[in-house]
C-alpha cells in the first residue's frame, strides 16, 4: 500500500480516496503541507482548510467541478 507523503502525518493518510478534515490550527497546517500529487477528496466545515486547498490542483472538494484542460 502507498501513501501520500513522507512525515508521520501524511503517512496515515490514503494515497487516494477521501478525508474529513476537523477545524483547528493543527488541521490548517496538514492542509497546507498535502503533497500535490495526492490525490484525494477533502471533505471540511473550516474555512482556513477550505482556503488553503482551493488552489492544490490534487485535491477536490465535494461539489467542486475538476479543472480541465484545453
Amino acid at each position: 500500500m502507498s501513501f501520500c507523503g513522507k512525515s508521520a502525518t501524511l503517512t496515515e493518510l490514503p494515497a487516494s480516496g477521501s478525508v474529513i478534515v476537523d477545524a483547528g490550527t493543527t488541521t490548517a497546517r496538514l492542509a497546507a503541507v498535502l503533497p500535490v500529487e495526492c490525490p484525494l477528496t477533502v471533505v471540511t466545515h473550516a474555512l482556513p482548510v477550505a482556503a488553503r486547498l482551493a488552489d492544490h490542483p490534487g485535491i477536490a472538494s465535494p461539489g467542486s467541478r475538476p479543472s480541465t484542460s484545453v
